[in-house]
């Protein structure tokens, strides 16, 4: 099995919060980090969901779902753009979180599923 690490969330505080002023619009972006285990021609499948819980506990909000693949590269990270619309937006007047999963695959076989990273999402503006 491929050592895949955790996703990370670059525009994330250091608190691990997507905010207010996150730049957001018109994606959230996510990252996977490069592995020594993925080779040219390998695809990684990346889904996303959102929850109203701070610790993506319960159900995802119903819509936010999403797959996204991308061709994976020799020792080089890929960058995933999380659409607003639809998939962070219902989070607009509230707070919870978002949840990312991915596994690896090569030749349609799955070679390795890395652990879900978290984001922490509050889009409300103070006083507002």
């Amino acid at each position: 099995m491929a050592v895949l690490h955790k996703a990370t969330f670059p525009h994330a505080t250091v608190w691990g919060y997507w905010n207010a002023t996150t730049p957001l619009n018109p994606s959230g972006r996510v990252v996977v980090p490069a592995s020594p285990d993925l080779a040219a021609g390998d695809t990684v499948e990346l889904s996303w969901a959102a929850f109203s819980s701070l610790n993506a506990s319960g159900r995802p909000i119903a819509g936010t779902e999403l797959t996204l693949t991308q061709a994976a590269g020799a020792g080089q990270d890929l960058v995933f753009e999380i659409p607003y619309a639809g998939h962070i937006s219902p989070l607009d007047r509230s707070s919870g979180s978002g949840r990312v999963t991915y596994r690896a695959l090569r030749a349609g076989e799955e070679i390795g599923t890395a652990a879900p990273a978290l984001v922490k999402i509050d889009l409300v503006v103070p006083g507002q």
